[in-house]
C-alpha cells in the first residue's frame, strides 16, 4: 500500500491531476511518507563530506569498437552497475565520477523544502 500512495502522490503532484483536495495529498505525504525522512539532514550531511568533486573520464574506443549499438552500450552497463556510464552520439564511452557533495547538498535542501 505504501508504494500505491506514493505513486499516487506522485501523479497528483507532479501530473497536476484535476479535482485534487489538496489537504489530502498533503496529509498523505507527510502521514505515509514519515518513514522515509528519517534524519535527512544527519544523512545528507555524512553523503556530502564523504563525496569527491564530480569529474568524467573519456575513452574514445573507434579505434577498438564500435560503441554505438544501443544493446551494447546497454550490456556494458549491465556489467559494470557500480560505474556511471554514457556515451556520445558518435559512441564516445564517458565514465562519471558520482556527483559531488555542493549537488547532494542542493538536492538535500530541495527534499526538504518539499517536506519528502
Amino acid at each position: 500500500m505504501e508504494e500505491e500512495s506514493t505513486v499516487g502522490i506522485r501523479s497528483k503532484v507532479i501530473h497536476g491531476y484535476l479535482n485534487v483536495d489538496e489537504d489530502v495529498v498533503w496529509d498523505t505525504v507527510k502521514n505515509d511518507l514519515a518513514p522515509f525522512v528519517l534524519e535527512p539532514k544527519n544523512f545528507y550531511a555524512n553523503q556530502c563530506a564523504k563525496a569527491k568533486p564530480m569529474s568524467a573520464l573519456t575513452l574514445k574506443l573507434n579505434s577498438i569498437v564500435q560503441l554505438t549499438d544501443d544493446e551494447q552500450f546497454y550490456q556494458l552497463c549491465q556489467d559494470n552497475p557500480d560505474l556511471k556510464l554514457e556515451r556520445s552520439p558518435t559512441g564516445t564511452l564517458i565514465i562519471m565520477s558520482p556527483t559531488g557533495g555542493e549537488t547532494g547538498k542542493q538536492n538535500a535542501e530541495i527534499n526538504l523544502e518539499l517536506g519528502l
